[in-house]
């Protein structure tokens, strides 16, 4: 089964912001990026479906869904930029190159990029408690929040917080609001 990428029109079917061969592309030019391209295209797929689930729950991102029916949380509205805009002098009258608010019909650069390389991650090892292969199946949130979950084959409560790469949390980082920061594993 093929990968439906999200195209910045809030598809109610989305499962990743990057498809197999634009993640190809940029993991293949960095480090261990041999082993990506090792794989084969249904492990590249669910690698990068869980990362997109990831960076859904982990990241308080800015602004809005578009969309109510929309699988993924981009793109979204009034997701204002904390970078200032770019404004260009002509003839005297100050005109705006670029808005103070993202597109509400396209995908920010830096969740793509980070949809790429917290897949790179995951599949490096095992150190995303929510991974398909992890032995814990409670959910992490950014609030850390607790879960139920089992580790080590022991059922009870686990504790949770962000445990986001910090190349994903640099990437993601005027993306999201303030109180979102990358965190570990509370024991």
């Amino acid at each position: 089964m093929s990968i439906v990428v999200e195209d910045g029109t809030g598809l109610s079917t989305a499962e990743s912001y990057i498809s197999v061969a634009g993640a190809d592309t940029f993991i293949k030019s960095e480090p261990r990026g041999e082993d990506w391209i090792d794989l084969d295209t249904g492990d590249k797929e669910k690698f990068l479906r869980q990362t997109a689930r990831i960076l859904d729950l982990e990241c308080d991102w800015i602004g809005s869904p578009t969309s109510e029916t929309q699988a993924l949380a981009w793109p979204r509205v009034n997701a204002r930029r904390q970078d200032p805009p770019t404004y260009e002098t002509v003839t005297g009258y100050t005109n705006l190159l670029t808005g103070f608010y993202y597109p509400d019909d396209e995908l920010p650069r830096e969740v793509v990029r980070a949809n790429a390389v917290m897949a790179r991650y995951l599949m490096q090892s095992d150190r995303y408690p929510a991974a398909e292969n992890a032995r814990t199946t409670g959910v992490a949130t950014a609030k850390g929040s607790r879960s139920y979950g089992r580790q080590d084959g022991v059922v009870g409560r686990v504790r949770w917080t962000s445990v986001l790469p910090l190349e994903v949390a640099a990437l993601t980082r005027r993306l999201t609001n303030s109180s979102s920061r990358p965190m570990r594993r509370v024991a």
